[in-house]
């Protein structure tokens, strides 16, 4: 059986969807499935083509690095980004429909549905092949910021038209699936089916070996991760407790203006920004300097499903303090500590009650590890998609 998995993520990269495709692509090799990822050009990605292919994966590039859509701001860069947006595109259609043309392949492909990979939908379509969406924020483009309305109409318009092309369908969140539902997808055809995760691999560094006061964030650095709430949170916190500790690792468009925020709050000194790391760092390294980790995304986020942070800082024993999103379940509640979205009192005070409680810290870690362990079963994940493929 081979597999050809479709996806946009810069690989080799730190964010969570290079890091949900990484543990698909291991675990279908793992089960004795070749498989080739086709996904952009990135700078530097030629050493982990070449151990991609020492391990048996195929990796086959489109020869042009998409435009980082995430980082619109106003009509010009909107007009670049189309028109860059267009020439990958062109590659794309063209790169893919050769591979499939040449492989002769009529199913087993998997597809992370999403406004960069729009060609897909034309050539599974043009050739008649049975293909799995994997279907993860929509409508689609909904996570660009400041993009006007009118395109987004249109992001639920090629919704409805493009999705039904597929012959199955791979979502995170019972919200996804609805708004699949609601375009006209059939749910017979749509698949529940959380992250594949292997939280063997995620370290656990006993709390107490860790200082109090200690707050860690990792991810993309954008509008909807809520950071500039928890920086005014945290300024709150570094007024009685003057040796707490705030980490924010990652990349984005925000971290300039996030350090103009520390500096205008006085805390910069007691905040350290780290540049993306690789993930081996990340989990072995820096989960040795926080207790807490910090999920503060703002009220209508474009993504729904569990986020790969949520699950690692559960499954590393992380007390995790998290806002409400659809993609987390109600046993994935009962270990982490909610608080409303954009509300920075909130946030203060439920930090502050953690801090000062440190025998529900160790209580807490203890519980999240058990859950992650009873409800993310990598085997079990990976059948299921193993299985959608097949359909």
């Amino acid at each position: 059986m081979l597999v050809t998995v479709i996806s946009p993520a810069i690989f080799p990269g730190y964010f969570g969807d290079t890091i949900h495709y990484m543990q698909i692509i291991e675990q279908l090799r793992r089960k004795g499935i070749k498989v080739v990822l086709i996904c952009p050009k990135y700078n530097s990605n030629k050493d982990f083509d070449k151990e991609m292919e020492r391990k048996g994966v195929k990796v086959v590039r489109i020869p042009f690095k998409p435009p980082m859509l995430m980082n619109i701001k106003g009509n010009t860069s909107l007009i670049t980004c189309g028109l860059r947006l267009l020439v990958f595109y062109f590659f794309e259609y063209l790169i893919s429909l050769i591979f499939f043309l040449k492989r002769r392949i009529k199913s087993h492909v998997l597809v992370r549905y999403s406004i960069i990979t729009l060609p897909i939908s034309f050539v599974i379509r043009m050739l008649n092949i049975k293909a799995v969406a994997d279907v993860p924020e929509l409508p689609l483009g909904s996570y660009i910021s400041n993009i006007p309305n009118i395109f987004r109409r249109i992001g639920w318009i090629l919704d409805s038209k493009l999705l039904p092309w597929y012959s199955a369908y791979r979502v995170m969140s019972l919200e996804t699936k609805q708004y699949l539902v609601k375009i006209g997808i059939g749910q017979d055809k749509i698949h529940l089916i959380p992250p594949c995760f292997n939280f063997h691999e995620i370290p656990v560094f006993e709390l107490k070996n860790i200082p109090n006061a200690t707050i860690g964030y990792f991810g993309i650095l954008e509008w909807w991760q809520g950071l500039e709430v928890l920086l005014e949170s945290f300024s709150n916190v570094v007024k009685r407790y003057p040796h707490a500790k705030l980490f924010i690792i990652g990349e984005g468009p925000l971290r300039s203006k996030l350090e103009q925020l520390a500096t205008d709050l006085g805390i910069l000194s007691k905040v350290f920004f780290i540049r993306a790391v690789p993930r081996t760092k990340l989990l072995n390294e820096y989960f040795r300097k926080f207790r807490i980790v910090v999920i503060p995304r703002l009220p209508k986020t474009p993504a729904t499903s569990t986020p790969m942070k949520l699950l690692e800082a559960l499954a590393a024993g992380k007390v995790v303090i998290t806002t409400p999103f659809s993609g987390i379940s109600k046993y994935l509640q009962r270990v982490c500590i909610i608080v409303k979205p954009n509300d920075s009192e909130m946030l203060t005070k439920a930090i502050l009650n953690v801090i000062q409680n440190e025998h529900y810290q160790f209580e807490i870690s203890k519980n999240a590890r058990k859950c992650i362990m009873s409800l993310y079963n990598r085997d079990k994940i990976i059948s299921k998609i193993i299985n959608i493929l097949k359909l």
